[in-house]
């Protein structure tokens, strides 16, 4: 384990930064993300559109958590939850989803939304850990869960 302390931020990586983290953690997703999304489109759309909370480790962006707001429906959907497996099991996701939740809600946000494979099991337990609930819709979806928790 590295110990150097984490630094947390909001909103200070670049598209080529956050390009780097996501090919580094690409292979932890389930399915990867390269096979759904471009990286370099997805970290540029991120680091233009999305609000993130991150965590830096010297000037390696460790971890990421990056969502959109949507001020009609007073919601966060966040797209992005990724680690870096060399600091995995140090609390970091928790961390950084509980900043960008803190974040969400005090820019009038009252729900955050999120997606997640059921083969995630990891990443499950940790949004169940953190309140986030199925929603009814995505029952019946044997691929995709979409989670919710009110903020």
């Amino acid at each position: 384990m590295n110990a150097t302390p984490l630094r947390y931020r909001n909103d200070t990586a670049d598209a080529g930064g956050i390009e780097r983290h996501l090919r580094a953690c690409d292979h932890l997703f389930h399915p990867p993300l390269s096979t759904r999304v471009d990286l370099a489109t997805y970290a540029g759309k991120l680091a233009v559109s999305a609000h993130r909370s991150e965590a830096w480790d010297e000037d390696t962006l460790a971890g990421l958590v990056a969502g959109y707001l949507n001020a009609e429906a007073a919601e966060i959907y966040i797209s992005n939850v990724s680690v870096l497996e060399s600091h995995a099991g140090r609390g970091i996701a928790s961390n950084l989803l509980q900043r960008a939740l803190e974040q969400a809600r005090a820019r009038g946000c009252s729900r955050a939304r999120l997606e997640v494979s059921a083969d995630a099991i990891p990443a499950l337990r940790l949004y169940q850990k953190l309140g986030f609930t199925p929603d009814p819709a995505s029952v019946g979806n044997d691929d995709r869960r979409i989670l919710t928790r009110t903020i």
